[in-house]
């Protein structure tokens, strides 16, 4: 029996079977929905969801599938049945129509809005998710440069552009002192162990001694011992000893 086939689909809407899997051609009630990596914050946050995989085409034709997690409200979750034609997609991407309906389940208006008020809770949570992962990105970088030891200079690109920059975590609890002028700042930050250093001072030791190559030596020192001076302020102690390598 010949196949017939057409490349226009109805205008009104049907249902697609392809990839084993049924979609429709024209744009359904949907939930809100967050990328797949958010996931724990869901979970912690006894929201409900559902992983979504959602296909993506470029311009040339690859297609990229993406996890998303579809999320509703515990107190409201209510389906309503969409009933349309049924095609199926061909090789040569052309439709056949399968003289027949397929009957599909899309959330209802009410179930979508009880999902939407829970918007401004997510983005916040995501917020601080987000920003709990910047700081052990930190947290890890501080740790790894010092690796035991109280001071540390080097080149830092991720950590903020602030003067001082605490990092307080796992029991650790580190300083970062970023090297700024009038005019610039500068990707060279000072790594301070301030357990350390604490433990050092109860002992009477109040110099710290910091490593810094001989090129940048002047510039980290500043003017008349000016950042080096701030540098030791920020700390606690009496001085930061500089020694030119």
């Amino acid at each position: 029996m010949k196949i017939t086939t057409t490349n226009e689909l109805p205008k009104d809407g049907c249902w697609i079977f392809a990839n084993k899997q049924y979609t429709c051609s024209v744009q359904l009630p949907h939930l809100p929905s967050v990328d797949a990596k958010y996931e724990c914050v869901l979970k912690d946050n006894n929201i409900p969801y559902r992983h979504l995989p959602k296909r993506t085409k470029d311009s040339f034709g690859n297609v990229t599938t993406l996890e998303f997690c579809e999320y509703w409200n515990s107190n409201l979750f209510e389906e309503k049945t969409i009933t349309l034609p049924l095609y199926a997609q061909m090789p040569d991407c052309s439709y056949h129509y399968c003289e027949k309906n397929y009957s599909g389940k899309v959330p209802t208006d009410e179930t979508i809005e009880a999902a939407n008020q829970l918007e401004g809770l997510i983005k916040e949570k995501i917020s601080e998710y987000d920003q709990l992962l910047l700081r052990r990105r930190d947290y890890n970088f501080a740790k790894q440069q010092l690796n035991g030891g109280a001071a540390k200079l080097c080149l830092s690109y991720d950590t903020p552009y602030e003067c001082i920059y605490d990092i307080n975590m796992n029991s650790d609890n580190y300083r970062i002192l970023r090297l700024w002028g009038r005019r610039f700042y500068s990707d060279w930050v000072a790594i301070f162990n301030m357990n350390i250093i604490e433990a050092l001072k109860k002992k009477g030791k109040n110099i710290i001694y910091l490593d810094v190559p001989k090129h940048i030596a002047g510039l980290i020192i500043g003017k008349n011992h000016s950042n080096i001076n701030a540098w030791a302020e920020a700390i606690g102690v009496k001085e930061i000893h500089v020694n030119a390598k």
